[in-house]
Protein backbone atom coordinates (compact mmCIF):
# COMPACT_ATOMS: atom_id res chain seq x y z
CA UNK A 1 0.00 0.00 0.00
CA UNK A 2 1.43 3.35 -0.99
CA UNK A 3 0.76 6.66 0.72
CA UNK A 4 -1.87 8.88 -0.86
CA UNK A 5 -3.49 6.24 -3.04
CA UNK A 6 -6.72 4.46 -2.34
CA UNK A 7 -8.72 2.43 -4.79
CA UNK A 8 -11.85 3.87 -3.19
CA UNK A 9 -10.98 7.45 -4.20
CA UNK A 10 -13.22 8.95 -6.85
CA UNK A 11 -11.29 9.50 -10.05
CA UNK A 12 -11.66 12.93 -11.58
CA UNK A 13 -11.51 13.56 -15.28
CA UNK A 14 -10.91 16.97 -16.75
CA UNK A 15 -10.96 18.50 -20.20
CA UNK A 16 -8.16 20.98 -19.45
CA UNK A 17 -5.60 21.35 -22.19
CA UNK A 18 -2.14 20.10 -21.32
CA UNK A 19 -1.10 17.47 -18.85
CA UNK A 20 -2.25 18.06 -15.31
CA UNK A 21 -1.19 14.67 -14.00
CA UNK A 22 -3.29 13.59 -11.07
CA UNK A 23 -4.04 17.18 -10.18
CA UNK A 24 -7.66 18.22 -10.48
CA UNK A 25 -8.75 21.76 -9.78
CA UNK A 26 -12.40 22.18 -8.92
CA UNK A 27 -14.02 25.37 -10.05
CA UNK A 28 -16.26 26.89 -7.45
CA UNK A 29 -19.37 28.69 -8.58
CA UNK A 30 -19.82 31.94 -6.69
CA UNK A 31 -23.23 33.00 -5.54
CA UNK A 32 -24.45 36.35 -6.67
CA UNK A 33 -25.20 38.87 -4.00
CA UNK A 34 -28.98 39.36 -3.82
CA UNK A 35 -28.50 43.05 -3.10
CA UNK A 36 -26.22 43.37 -6.12
CA UNK A 37 -28.84 41.80 -8.42
CA UNK A 38 -31.63 43.97 -6.98
CA UNK A 39 -29.69 47.22 -7.32
CA UNK A 40 -28.56 46.35 -10.86
CA UNK A 41 -32.12 45.52 -11.91
CA UNK A 42 -33.34 48.82 -10.44
CA UNK A 43 -30.59 50.75 -12.22
CA UNK A 44 -31.45 49.07 -15.54
CA UNK A 45 -35.10 50.16 -15.19
CA UNK A 46 -34.10 53.77 -14.45
CA UNK A 47 -33.54 56.35 -17.13
CA UNK A 48 -29.78 56.10 -17.69
CA UNK A 49 -29.42 59.13 -19.96
CA UNK A 50 -27.56 60.87 -17.15
CA UNK A 51 -23.93 59.78 -17.41
CA UNK A 52 -23.09 60.88 -13.85
CA UNK A 53 -24.62 57.80 -12.22
CA UNK A 54 -22.21 56.26 -9.77
CA UNK A 55 -22.52 52.73 -8.45
CA UNK A 56 -24.44 52.67 -5.20
CA UNK A 57 -23.64 49.09 -4.33
CA UNK A 58 -23.12 48.58 -0.62
CA UNK A 59 -19.64 47.66 0.46
CA UNK A 60 -19.05 44.67 2.64
CA UNK A 61 -17.29 45.03 5.98
CA UNK A 62 -14.58 42.57 4.95
CA UNK A 63 -13.88 44.56 1.75
CA UNK A 64 -12.80 47.59 3.75
CA UNK A 65 -9.18 47.84 4.91
CA UNK A 66 -8.61 47.33 8.62
CA UNK A 67 -8.54 50.42 10.80
CA UNK A 68 -5.06 51.61 11.77
CA UNK A 69 -4.10 51.22 15.42
CA UNK A 70 -4.58 54.28 17.62
CA UNK A 71 -1.59 56.61 17.59
CA UNK A 72 0.93 56.11 20.36
CA UNK A 73 1.56 59.14 22.51
CA UNK A 74 4.93 60.59 21.54
CA UNK A 75 5.43 61.85 25.08
CA UNK A 76 6.08 58.40 26.51
CA UNK A 77 7.68 56.75 23.54
CA UNK A 78 11.24 57.32 24.76
CA UNK A 79 12.67 57.08 28.23
CA UNK A 80 16.05 56.69 29.91
CA UNK A 81 17.38 55.69 33.29
CA UNK A 82 19.76 57.85 35.28
CA UNK A 83 21.34 58.15 38.72
CA UNK A 84 20.23 60.97 41.04
CA UNK A 85 23.13 63.11 42.33
CA UNK A 86 21.04 64.70 45.10
CA UNK A 87 17.85 64.15 47.07
CA UNK A 88 14.87 65.37 45.04
CA UNK A 89 11.90 66.83 46.94
CA UNK A 90 8.28 67.04 45.87
CA UNK A 91 7.38 70.70 45.28
CA UNK A 92 3.84 70.33 46.62
CA UNK A 93 4.46 68.72 50.02
CA UNK A 94 8.27 68.63 50.42
CA UNK A 95 8.41 64.84 50.65
CA UNK A 96 11.50 63.09 49.31
CA UNK A 97 10.85 61.72 45.81
CA UNK A 98 14.20 59.97 45.46
CA UNK A 99 17.49 59.91 47.33
CA UNK A 100 21.02 60.56 46.11
CA UNK A 101 22.33 57.48 44.28
CA UNK A 102 18.86 56.11 43.38
CA UNK A 103 18.22 54.92 39.83
CA UNK A 104 15.34 56.89 38.31
CA UNK A 105 13.36 56.70 35.07
CA UNK A 106 13.08 59.88 33.02
CA UNK A 107 10.56 60.38 30.23
CA UNK A 108 11.11 62.54 27.15
CA UNK A 109 10.61 65.26 25.95
CA UNK A 110 12.93 67.58 27.85
CA UNK A 111 12.05 71.17 28.65
CA UNK A 112 14.87 73.65 28.27
CA UNK A 113 14.78 77.24 29.48
CA UNK A 114 16.54 79.16 26.69
CA UNK A 115 17.49 82.05 28.96
CA UNK A 116 19.08 80.10 31.84
CA UNK A 117 19.85 76.76 30.16
CA UNK A 118 18.02 74.83 32.90
CA UNK A 119 16.80 71.43 31.68
CA UNK A 120 13.82 69.61 33.20
CA UNK A 121 12.51 66.12 32.55
CA UNK A 122 9.56 64.17 33.91
CA UNK A 123 10.46 61.47 36.38
CA UNK A 124 8.18 58.45 36.38
CA UNK A 125 7.42 57.14 39.84
CA UNK A 126 5.22 54.46 41.33
CA UNK A 127 3.34 54.18 44.60
CA UNK A 128 4.70 51.04 46.27
CA UNK A 129 1.35 50.19 47.87
CA UNK A 130 -1.17 50.93 45.10
CA UNK A 131 1.02 50.55 41.97
CA UNK A 132 -0.29 53.92 40.76
CA UNK A 133 2.04 55.62 38.28
CA UNK A 134 2.66 59.34 38.39
CA UNK A 135 5.06 61.92 36.96
CA UNK A 136 6.88 64.81 38.50
CA UNK A 137 9.13 67.39 36.83
CA UNK A 138 12.71 67.49 38.12
CA UNK A 139 15.73 69.59 37.13
CA UNK A 140 18.40 67.41 35.53
CA UNK A 141 20.80 70.25 34.63
CA UNK A 142 20.97 73.56 36.51
CA UNK A 143 21.97 75.70 33.56
CA UNK A 144 24.73 77.90 32.26
CA UNK A 145 25.72 79.65 35.51
CA UNK A 146 26.00 76.66 37.88
CA UNK A 147 26.72 73.99 35.23
CA UNK A 148 25.66 71.23 37.64
CA UNK A 149 24.28 67.92 36.44
CA UNK A 150 21.75 66.65 39.00
CA UNK A 151 21.22 63.36 37.14
CA UNK A 152 24.12 61.44 35.60
CA UNK A 153 24.98 58.02 34.18
CA UNK A 154 22.14 57.98 31.63
CA UNK A 155 21.40 54.55 30.14
CA UNK A 156 18.65 52.59 28.40
CA UNK A 157 18.69 49.64 30.81
CA UNK A 158 18.42 50.01 34.56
Amino acid sequence: MSLGYSSNNKRHVTNLSGSTGNMFVKARQTKKNDTDVTVRSLLSKMNTNNTNIVSILPTKKEDQPPQPPPPVSNLETHFVYGTAQKDFLDESDGAIICKKGDDIMLVYPMQTNKDTGEVKMRMKKINAHTAQLSYTWIVVYTGFEDDTRLVTDFRLVS
